[in-house]
């Protein structure tokens, strides 16, 4: 079942040939001790899988 999904021609797999070419945003969310929610927005280039940019607040908004 596992090989049916990945010799499929209708799901391909993204290849990305360049670094920049694709970047993933991914929002976290942390607990502390003291009940402070802090936030993080992490950036990261899929080619490299490096992470070019982390944002964190206490006080960041995420509106969908």
């Amino acid at each position: 079942m596992k090989n049916e999904r990945l010799n499929n021609p209708a799901i391909p797999i993204s290849v990305y040939l360049a670094a920049t070419e694709e970047w993933a945003m991914d929002f976290m969310l942390d607990s502390l001790f003291s009940g402070r929610k802090p936030r993080t927005l992490n950036i990261v280039d899929q080619y490299k899988k490096t992470c070019l940019s982390i944002e964190a607040y206490y006080n960041l908004r995420v509106r969908l």
